[in-house]
């Protein structure tokens, strides 16, 4: 037999390729490699090309990918040549989940469901479980629902092998086993060699596909990396599963050999610490013990004096949250990219894509051999709106959604935009629409809006609601409005595929067809052309046979490391022990067999934010746990940010190797202006004190957030509603009115205001039941307070001066409401639907309005006739809320000394940023910013929590 091992420090593809230039060279064109990933294969390929030591390169392939080739195809029947492809086995399933009555299932969740039941027929073909063999499982409880799931799964596996004999393919595990004998049959009858590298095996079919290399002269079995255990320590691991050494006692087992049977390729290592991480007899509870040749060293960290794996090569750190660990980790990139091999490890796509915009921010090139979903792309999306658009009634949102679509985005649209924004932005249908366009007479949006309705409309034509139909239908659109909709090859080899089934399933109705595609492409994978970058993001399994000189593990909480396991939702524990179907606790154990890989690079970053938004703080993995408990890991262990600090902060904002590395003078902290404004609201004042770089924004650059008109009418939208009504009904008011005349009146003013605006049927309802659920309410206040008063004044406008070393500035506001009362007292009273500022902040100036207000009122800014004002007035902000007490008020009563230092306050503010005119882009206290997208801002808000 040829078996061989190699140790986990050796670059596990290098000493491969050198073990296929000494041993193999000759019979190179006949050689077959099979490795574990696709990227195993592509590294090793590089290697031997670097080596320039054989003239041809072997056939390298991944084990999922073993197929027959060459003249061997002809010795399996024709109809066995193909296989069912990921897309016809979903629509087969979900046409007989959706068939079976008793589950009362619509497409989409079966769909859904579907890629769970092919799964599970997958795992019993492999494994050599019939249907019949599970019907007598044991079952504890619920003995007739077991009965209900037999019967299910029974039919639906016969109806599954009648459709794909029908389509003359196998499904995958057929084809697989099919494959594998024809494998071997090749390898018997010729002089063909190969070598299986890097797989313990973790099913049946591939232990007795090992079984049968291994007996075969010209083949070759390599282990994954591993060290050198003794013999009786793996083959005491028969138990549990989730051990890593299981599968390689298992291959072990099937091959009749113990591990001292296997040549060294490399140097012999002795069991080191880490080798101690993936040994079943680590008690979590205790740490444990080592023999006299083993010394602690530097950091606390235990090691043997024989280990080869340099243990000082970890570093852990933690983050707040997601954003600090993707930053954190796109510095350590930037300081080593240009020099360094590096990985990215990520077991999470959401997580995964958030670090990809973090680098691609920070302008770094790399590979991303985890991919990305298929919806994600431009040209999806744009298939995706455009249904959505035609198979719904009409939706300004969904429309707008489907225009803004950077593949079809025009200038055009800019200017329908601008016309739904200023004329009517809750246009219902396409009529309403059309006169719109049409009533501007400008003929180049006519024009550009015809040819839509046209290509929405009349070339829409769908005979049925067969599946089919309507995705040709949304794809000649598409196309007539993208014509390089099929540019990217993998979008075209789905699409093609999809269109080719010709799937005849007839839709219950129109609007299910966009949920329908979505669950057909949401498990496809986009991936970008390969840059040969020497950063690259990649799950586990990917980067574990490859060296590195920095590895990157993300994300290390319970739940990601190792990633939870899926509930089986058709057997039990029990059952799954009865059937041998160990494939979750298999699962485990690679993940920690890969984990322990990973730590053998040069060196190792482990980093975990603790909290997710919205959600209670994460646990930490239990990979770490083991750590701790092994390595003594977090004893002496550096600062959590301290990695942070080593990275020049200026690389976020600009990369510039040329620059100097303590060189911040190029961080932008400020912006600059030889202008400030001369007028001045209450609001501007708050925005200048909360946020000057904001403050910068509005009234220097004069930059205007454009609210989307995508969305609905919103809660300030709302509260203006309210204001306009209060506004007209204390103008107007009527001395004579009682209460409940008062009630009818103001309720006829809130229905007179909604008549006279653009709003959506919906909105209008949902807004006059919001108001009449308070306007009782409001009325009894009102009443309350006009007893006391004398005059009252409603939206009033007033206005003082400052005067700065520089300049004078004028100071405006507009009161929602003020009271006199018979004495001369002010009282100042603002309105709130949203949050009430806090009595802390109020007296602190941080929320200045009312106070403002009081300055001006001091001032006699206000033209209020008559009335002479001494005394400070007294401030009550109302708030209107959504329940009862609809009324809420919250009175602050300020002296005249108290007033004057605000003053004094105000004075200095204004005099600073008047004479130095630099606005700072790092205090942000707003609670809702319109400014803080800005780039300049982002980048800084950046910077500031790399510098924390």
């Amino acid at each position: 037999m040829n078996l061989y091992r190699v140790a986990p420090y050796h670059s596990f593809l290098n000493i491969i390729a050198d073990f296929i230039i000494a041993k193999l060279s000759n019979n190179v064109d006949q050689l077959k490699v099979v490795l574990p990933s696709g990227s195993a294969c592509l590294n090793l390929q590089k290697i031997l090309i670097e080596k320039q030591k054989i003239s041809i390169l072997p056939n390298i392939i991944p084990l999922d990918n073993l197929i027959a080739e060459g003249a061997e195809v002809f010795t399996i029947p024709t109809k066995n040549i193909s296989v069912s492809t990921y897309l016809e086995e979903k629509i087969i399933l979900a046409e007989i989940i959706f068939d079976y009555k008793e589950l009362q299932l619509n497409i989409s969740p079966s769909l859904n469901f579907s890629s769970k039941l092919a799964q599970l027929f997958y795992e019993l073909i492999i494994s050599d479980i019939s249907i019949e063999r599970i019907k007598n499982l044991p079952t504890v409880e619920q003995a007739e629902h077991w009965q209900t799931i037999y019967k299910f799964l029974e039919y639906a596996y016969e109806q599954w092998q009648q459709k794909i004999t029908n389509l003359q393919k196998l499904d995958k595990a057929h084809y697989q086993i099919s494959n594998i004998k024809v494998e071997i049959e090749r390898l018997r009858n010729d002089k063909a060699v190969i070598i299986v590298a890097g797989i313990f095996g973790h099913n049946n079919l591939i232990w007795n596909f090992l079984k049968q290399i291994a007996e075969l002269p010209t083949g070759y079995i390599i282990l994954p990396p591993i060290t050198n255990f003794n013999d009786q320590k793996i083959s005491s691991c028969t138990q549990p599963r989730e051990d890593v050494l299981y599968c390689l006692q298992k291959l072990l087992t099937v091959l009749n050999k113990n591990l001292s049977d296997f040549q060294h390729l490399g140097n012999i290592a002795a069991v080191s610490t880490l080798d101690k991480l993936i040994m079943p007899t680590i008690d979590l509870a205790h740490k444990p013990t080592f023999a006299d040749n083993e010394v602690v060293c530097e950091r606390g960290l235990i090691a043997s004096i024989s280990n080869k794996a340099d243990i000082n090569n970890i570093e852990y750190f933690e983050y707040e949250s997601i954003f600090d660990e993707a930053e954190a980790i796109s510095l350590m990139c930037l300081k080593h990219a240009d020099n360094k091999k590096i990985a990215i490890i990520v077991n999470n796509e959401k997580t995964k894509e958030l670090y990809c915009n973090r680098l691609r921010s920070a302008a770094l090139i790399f590979d991303d051999l985890f991919g990305s979903s298929l919806s994600k792309t431009q040209e999806v999306h744009l298939i995706f709106s455009l249904s959505e658009l035609v198979c719904n009634i009409f939706d300004l949102k969904k429309l707008l959604i489907f225009l803004k679509n950077p593949l079809i985005y025009s200038p055009s649209v800019v200017q329908f935009e601008q016309l739904l924004g200023s004329k009517n932005r809750f246009i219902s249908n396409w009529q309403q629409l059309k006169e719109l366009v049409t009533a501007t007479k400008n003929q180049e949006l006519i024009e550009w809006y015809e040819n839509l309705q046209h290509l929405l409309g009349s070339d829409l034509y769908i005979q049925n609601y067969k599946f089919s139909n309507i995705l040709q239908s949304i794809i000649i659109i598409a196309e007539k409005l993208y014509p390089q909709l099929w540019s990217k090859l993998d979008i075209h080899e789905f699409f093609s595929e999809l269109i080719n089934l010709n799937w005849h399933f007839v839709l219950p109705s129109l609007i299910d067809f966009p949920e329908i595609l979505r669950s057909l492409i949401i498990e496809a994978r986009s991936f970008a052309e390969n840059n040969n970058s020497n950063l690259i993001i990649c799950r586990p399994e990917d980067a574990a046979l490859l060296k590195f000189d920095l590895v990157i593990l993300t994300n290390f909480s319970e739940g990601e490391w190792p990633t939870s396991p899926t509930n089986n939702p058709w057997f039990s524990r029990q059952m799954q022990e009865e059937l041998k179907l160990y494939s979750q606790q298999i699962r485990w154990g690679l993940s920690l067999y890969n984990f322990y890989l990973l730590l053998h690079n040069s060196h190792v970053v482990i980093t975990r934010f603790k909290k997710q938004e919205g959600k209670s703080e994460l646990l930490p993995s239990s990979y770490i746990k083991r750590l701790q408990i092994l390595l003594d890991f977090f004893q002496n262990s550096t600062s959590v940010n301290d990695i942070v600090n080593r990275v020049t902060p200026t690389q976020v904002v600009e990369r510039k190797p040329s620059s100097n590395v303590d060189d911040l003078s190029n961080v932008f902290t400020a912006a600059t202006s030889d202008f400030f404004p001369d007028r001045l609201s209450a609001t501007d004042i708050e925005i200048l004190i909360r946020s000057p770089y904001s403050f910068y924004a509005k009234k220097i650059l004069r930059l205007r957030k454009q609210e989307s008109l995508a969305n609905g009418p919103n809660l300030a939208e709302f509260g203006s509603f309210i204001h306009k009504i209060i506004e007209q009904y204390t103008k107007a008011y009527n001395n004579s009115l009682r209460a409940q005349d008062a009630l009818s009146y103001i309720l006829d003013i809130s229905s007179n205001i909604l008549a006279n605006n653009i709003l959506p049927m919906a909105t209008k309802l949902v807004w006059r039941n919001k108001f009449a659920a308070f306007a009782e309410e409001f009325i009894e206040f009102d009443l309350n307070r006009r007893s006391d008063a004398k005059e009252i004044y409603a939206e009033i406008a007033g206005e003082t001066f400052i005067e700065t070393s520089n300049q004078k500035i004028k100071i405006t506001t507009i009161a929602d409401r003020i009271e006199v009362d018979t004495q001369g007292q002010l009282t100042i009273i603002d309105y709130k639907t949203g949050v009430v500022p806090t009595r802390k902040d109020i007296l602190s100036g941080l929320s200045p309005q009312l106070i403002v207000e009081s300055l001006i009122a001091l001032d006699s800014g206000f033209n209020i006739a008559n009335v002479k004002i001494s005394n400070a007035p007294r401030i009550i902000y109302v708030k209107i809320a959504s329940s009862k007490p609809y009324i809420k008020t919250t009175e602050i009563q300020l002296t005249s000394i108290e007033l004057k230092e605000h003053c004094t306050g105000l004075q200095r503010l204004l005099n600073k940023y008047s004479s130095c005119k630099e606005f700072s882009s790092q205090l942000d206290l707003l609670k809702y910013n319109d400014y803080k997208n800005l780039t300049r801002n982002t980048k800084m808000v950046d910077i500031n929590k790399t510098l924390r």
